[in-house]
């Protein structure tokens, strides 16, 4: 039995370049699998924790967009100045892509709820699966048909969002 080779995307709001290898091991993986894998980055660094540091060294918020590959796997940085309203450029530069790249799967790590309803909008209208991460618990419960609850990587519960609300199995799920 073969299984079959998926389009994945990765979409990630912010280039954050000390997770490195972490933040691609899952696309590495996926690529070792037989997939095609891509990952779509803003340009602009996490602007918190660890960029504070890279700005007293001279490092500039904005990278130059573009294709490059980043510990192995292929990338784009969509164009996102810093001062735009919502994210408008951004979430322009993401519709293109997923677009073009008409993926069965994306998985989005974003920071704001415009652009994970932009791709909840886009779930629907190219019609791939997402798996979207986030800590909102009120955007999940509003976007999701199905959850998972982590704590500390570990699986307290699977269900709907009624499911989750209403008959939440730990306590950990019900706080």
């Amino acid at each position: 039995h073969r299984r079959s080779r998926m389009r994945i995307v990765h979409v990630t709001q912010f280039f954050m370049p000390w997770l490195g290898y972490l933040s691609y091991y899952l696309p590495r993986e996926q690529l070792r699998a037989g997939h095609e894998v891509t990952v779509l980055s803003s340009n602009l660094r996490w602007p918190g924790g660890h960029y504070s540091v890279l700005a007293e060294e001279g490092v500039d918020r904005e990278m130059e967009p573009g294709r490059y590959v980043e510990h192995g796997v292929p990338c784009v940085r969509l164009e996102a100045p810093a001062f735009q309203p919502k994210g408008t450029v951004f979430l322009r530069h993401l519709r293109h892509w997923l677009r073009v790249l008409k993926p069965d799967l994306v998985i989005a790590y974003l920071y704001s709820s415009p652009t994970t309803l932009q791709v909840a909008r886009l779930q629907k209208q190219l019609g791939f699966t997402s798996i979207i991460v986030t800590h909102d618990r009120e955007e999940a419960m509003v976007m999701a048909d199905r959850i998972v609850v982590l704590n500390g990587g570990k699986i307290e519960q699977i269900g709907t969002p009624q499911q989750i609300y209403q008959q939440p199995e730990t306590a950990f799920v019900a706080d």
